[in-house]
This record gives C-alpha cells, sequence and structure tokens, in this order.
C-alpha cells in the first residue's frame, strides 16, 4: 500500500497528516516506517519510543510529527498496508484456483499464510497503548475480516457459477469467520497441537466446498 494511500484515504480521527508532494519526503517517511517496523518486530513496547525511533530512523523527532501524530497513529499505518499486503496474497493464492479440488489443495497455504498473519498482527497491537487503542483495533481486524470476506465471495463466484449470489456470499463469510477463528487459536497452542487442529479445519473447509460444489452441479 503507498504512503499516499493510506495518508489520504485511511485518515482516521486526524491522526495522519499531509500525504508528502515531494518524493525526498516520501523517502524519509519510508525509511521511519522501517525503522518503525524494527522497533516493533523487537517486541518490547516500552522500547518502542519517539526517541528511539528518531535514533533508529535517523530523523529529527519533528520530522516524524510532520507526518503522523503520535506513534499509535504509524503502528496504525503499518497495520494497514500490513492487511494490503495480506489481501494481495490471498487474491494470488486464490485467484490460481481453477476448480473446487485445486481450491482445496490451496486450502493449508491460506490457513497457515493468516494464521501467521495474526500472530504478527498482534506484536502490532501490543504497541497500541493510548486511550481506546483496543477499540481501534478491534475495529481494523473487523474491517479487514469484511475485505477479505468480500474477496473470497468474488473469488468463489467463478467456481460456483450456478449457485444464487447470496448463497455463495454467506458460504466465503462463513469460511473466512471458521478459518479466522481456528487460525487465531491456533496462534495460542503448541506447535504439535495447532497442526492437528489446522489439520482437522482443512478437513472440515474442504467438506464444505465439496457439498457446496455438489449442490452447485445438481
Amino acid at each position: 500500500m503507498s504512503i499516499d494511500h493510506v495518508l489520504v484515504n485511511d485518515r482516521r480521527k486526524g491522526d495522519f497528516r499531509k500525504a508528502p508532494a515531494q518524493q525526498r519526503s516520501k523517502d524519509r517517511i519510508e525509511t521511519i516506517l522501517r525503522s518503525a517496523e524494527d522497533l516493533i518486530e523487537a517486541g518490547d513496547p516500552k522500547a518502542f519510543t519517539t526517541r528511539a525511533l528518531s535514533a533508529a530512523a535517523g530523523v529529527p523527532v519533528g520530522s516524524i510529527y510532520q507526518s503522523f501524530s503520535t506513534l499509535e497513529a504509524i503502528v496504525e499505518f503499518l497495520v494497514l498496508r500490513r492487511q494490503a499486503a495480506f489481501r494481495e496474497h490471498l487474491v494470488q493464492v486464490i485467484g490460481g484456483a481453477t476448480d473446487v479440488s485445486s481450491l482445496q489443495a490451496m486450502l493449508p497455504t491460506l490457513i497457515n499464510a493468516w494464521r501467521v498473519h495474526i500472530a504478527q498482527s498482534r506484536v502490532y497491537g501490543r504497541m497500541l497503548s493510548g486511550p481506546g487503542s483496543i477499540d481501534t483495533f478491534v475495529d481494523l481486524d473487523l474491517n479487514e475480516s469484511h475485505q477479505v470476506a468480500q474477496l473470497a465471495t468474488t473469488m468463489l463466484r467463478h467456481l460456483f457459477a450456478k449457485q444464487d449470489e447470496h448463497i455463495v456470499s454467506s458460504a466465503a463469510f462463513f469460511l473466512c469467520d471458521m478459518i479466522g477463528a481456528a487460525a487465531r487459536t491456533a496462534t495460542r497452542l503448541e506447535a504439535d497441537k495447532a497442526e492437528m487442529h489446522l489439520e482437522h479445519l482443512t478437513k472440515m473447509c474442504g467438506a464444505f466446498l465439496r457439498s457446496l460444489a455438489d449442490e452447485d452441479q445438481g
């Protein structure tokens, strides 16, 4: 996701400043963002400070505040960008499905990608410490779930051309909810239990897709 897109189109509560016009300014913001990612992924919320970010990025504190009003705004920006990249990845994976069987074969890849994405998102969520930060992160999470389900609906329609579009849409949202919930659960389990959990989920999703395909062909 581009800097311009997030700053202009995904602005929330005035946290994002005016989008930069010059390439030099865009490069400086990108340096700030990359340094913020490094600090966030180190996993210590107390170490993620304006002074630490200024030192890591090699820019004055004032340069940070020219584009973002708070550290939470930077985290939110990065979450939005990671979500966009995740959706693009799903489009690439699901877009390669030519029939139900090939989509079933992709389920392990999709589910594992979702699990990794959720685990990484939680690292970013822990950095949100301002007033209403939990509500902000929940809002971002729900918004992403909705957009992913809409993408899945579009992708499934060409596989189930005979099905009523409302049934396909409901199926897509159901699958996304089921995969998302299971992926969240898997992030809290030990490795061997998580693997069994996701294997069971893959079989359940596969059976659901087969039943939908049987109805479509009936």
